[in-house]
């Protein structure tokens, strides 16, 4: 049985997909299989961030409407050994929140790593019907918006019953933190969650979007892969915030 990883945000714009994509490399990197989901019907990205989309024939509508089987949905993404994408439905509200969740755990089958990009916000049909096991990121930026979607996002999943919560500070910038260090802590306070990673903003990742590929170069793109390596259970400490 493979792991869940939920990548999700009260608030939208903080870097999920970008979080999403990298980190999926970063485990295919450590010889993992891995099918990024995307789950955000009717705005889906993943297969312009990751130049598939003249791949798509079927995506994850069909699956759950039944008109195809998931290996007729999926498709590999190239330049990657063992990275997979599940497309979300273009049709947007098409998505049923319990034969959702039934699908999540019939992948988690067929998978080492099973990554849901989820959409901005907190409507919980995405998360009712997943398994308690599923592993939450909780992706939030240096600013108090970000911050407060982060603890409402955290609120949602404890009243759900996930006990698996962790935060990733995105878009980490020195300077910022510098100038507000009360307010970087009070993010990761008032968030409910144990802080997982600090990815730092890298031009890189601008780079990589141009191109379509998932990050592998830069500062953000080893941290994702720190990120990776502590979600398999390697003890990477987590650096000062004035050496990132």
């Amino acid at each position: 049985m493979g792991k869940l990883i939920v990548v999700t945000s009260g608030k939208g714009g903080v870097g999920k997909s970008t979080v999403s994509t990298g980190i999926a490399s970063a485990f295919c990197s450590m010889n993992k299989s891995v099918l990024l989901v995307d789950a955000d019907e009717g705005l889906r990205c993943l297969d312009l961030m990751l130049s598939i989309s003249d791949k798509l024939v079927f995506d994850m509508g069909d699956i759950l409407s039944g008109n195809v089987d998931i290996d007729k949905a999926v498709n590999k993404v190239d330049g990657e050994k063992s990275l997979y994408l599940l497309a979300a439905p273009s049709t947007p509200c098409s998505i049923n929140g319990e034969a959702f969740g039934s699908l999540m755990f019939e992948l988690q089958e067929k998978y080492d790593y099973v990554i849901v990009d989820c959409p901005a916000g907190i409507d919980d049909k995405y998360y009712v019907c997943l398994p308690k096991g599923s592993e939450f990121l909780i992706v939030t930026n240096c600013d108090a918006v970000s911050g407060r979607s982060a603890f409402e996002i955290t609120s949602l999943l404890s009243t759900l019953g996930f006990v698996n919560k962790r935060l990733l500070l995105n878009r980490f910038d020195k300077k910022t933190a510098r100038q507000f260090k009360v307010l970087v802590d009070d993010i990761i306070d008032n968030s409910g969650s144990r802080l997982l990673a600090v990815i730092p903003e890298d031009s890189q990742v601008k780079v990589a979007a141009a191109k379509g590929k998932a990050l592998k170069l830069g500062r953000a793109a080893m941290a994702l892969y720190r990120t990776a390596a502590r979600i398999e259970g390697s003890d990477v400490p987590l650096p000062k915030l004035n050496k990132i």
